[in-house]
């Protein structure tokens, strides 16, 4: 049975926990209360939390402090730590960001705000269970090759990044996800969080379904979130900007770009489902939307290894209106539809899409779903596909 993620809520104040616990315990994490810094620590120290949210004014060790005693603790310096911030309180913020902070929530709660920070930094830090797994291995694992074993791991690590029904559902509740993959392994991460208001879908994709495409997804996702979170205006093409120069720190050989970076394929939306507005800059991964009735084909950027200046990446701003949608196709699965098009005559993907226009998003996911295994049971390549879809 799959451990809960353990939460330590920080607050002098009872209203204050009380508060976070109504808002956590139905989503079934692991609760435990501290009053004061000196009390987080300690059961910090004792529980060893997946997540920390903790009030900065406290009397005695402020939050602030606390996330700086944290960060030199041996065992404690890898716990995300959630700032809990009075209203607008920008200085609190990049104190507690510069404190080692993973990131903050304001006061008053949004119910929505706290469940999509918290869900996201539990799913990412996840794997270290996965890593930090004492029980035997089964007989079969025992029996498996060094690169088996690696594999199945890295797939493990993949899949606890992946969001919950329950958390996509919550922020989108007309969608649909279908996603194959081979095994335990996907050269695909679809990643989704709420900021603001604003909802973030990442879509990314890899050529490969060894362990260093995995990882590379991984970090793309990790860096991606940590971007977002440190920013309190942000669009596309900031983000990719960000993305793009903290993974060229990572290299070798910084100087000649970022290796990891352009061998990336990634779709990028942010939706404003409140003005129903969303912003999209992809590289090599296309758009499709439906709007007006008529579906349409928005393409990514090409990437090469001269992407350097800062202005290379532009983002496609779209107003959609009551009943339009909008897709996200991994590579994989367009060279499937695609293939199939030109060699039986088969319907293209807008044609697919615009015979579609008229239908609520279950019938969509089904029809998809019977159209992709008849197209890719024709192929003998690995089957690893994702789509999404969003109807407004």
């Amino acid at each position: 049975m799959e451990k809960l993620s353990k939460v330590l809520i920080v607050d002098d104040e009872p209203i204050g926990r009380q508060l976070l616990e109504a808002i956590l315990f139905p989503e079934n994490f692991d609760l435990y209360y501290a009053e004061n810094g000196k009390q987080a620590f300690e059961k910090a120290l004792l529980v060893k939390p997946d997540l920390i949210l903790m009030d900065v004014m406290m009397p005695g060790i402020d939050g602030f402090e606390v996330c700086k005693k944290l960060r030199d603790h041996e065992l404690l310096e890898n716990v995300p730590v959630i700032l809990i911030t009075a209203l607008d309180d920008r200085d609190s913020m990049i104190k507690g960001l510069d404190a080692g902070a993973d990131d903050y929530i304001s006061k008053p709660f949004d119910r929505v705000e706290v469940l999509a920070k918290v869900k996201n930094i539990t799913q990412l830090d996840r794997y270290k269970r996965i890593l930090n797994e004492k029980d035997e291995p089964k007989t079969k694992e025992k029996n498996a090759t060094h690169t088996d074993a690696n594999l199945h791991y890295a797939g493990l690590i993949q899949k606890s990044l992946l969001p919950s029904h329950e958390f996509v559902n919550n922020l989108l509740p007309n969608n649909f996800i279908i996603i194959k993959t081979p095994e335990n392994i996907s050269s695909n991460i679809f990643w989704i969080t709420e900021k603001k208001g604003k909802i973030i879908i990442v879509l990314c994709n890899r050529t490969n379904q060894g362990i260093s495409d995995v990882l590379m997804n991984i970090l793309g996702v990790t860096v991606t979130n940590k971007i977002i979170n440190k920013k309190d205006n942000f669009n596309t093409v900031n983000i990719l900007d960000d993305l793009r120069i903290t993974l060229q720190k990572y290299e070798e050989n910084p100087e000649n770009g970022s290796i990891a970076f352009n061998s990336m394929n990634l779709a990028l939306c942010i939706f404003d489902r409140e003005n129903h507005k969303l912003q999209y800059s992809g590289l090599n991964i296309p758009l499709f939307i439906l709007k007006n009735g008529k579906a349409e084909k928005i393409e990514g950027e090409n990437l090469n290894n001269s992407t350097q200046n800062q202005n290379d990446f532009n983002s496609i701003d779209i107003k959609l209106s009551k009943h339009d949608g909008f897709y996200i196709f991994s590579n994989n699965l367009l060279k499937y539809i695609e293939e199939a098009s030109k060699k039986s005559g088969n319907k293209d993907i807008l044609m697919l899409l615009n015979e579609q226009q008229n239908s609520n998003i279950k019938t969509q996911e089904s029809f998809f779903i019977e159209y992709i295994d008849k197209v890719i049971s024709a192929t003998n390549e690995i089957k690893d596909i994702i789509l999404a879809g969003v109807r407004i």
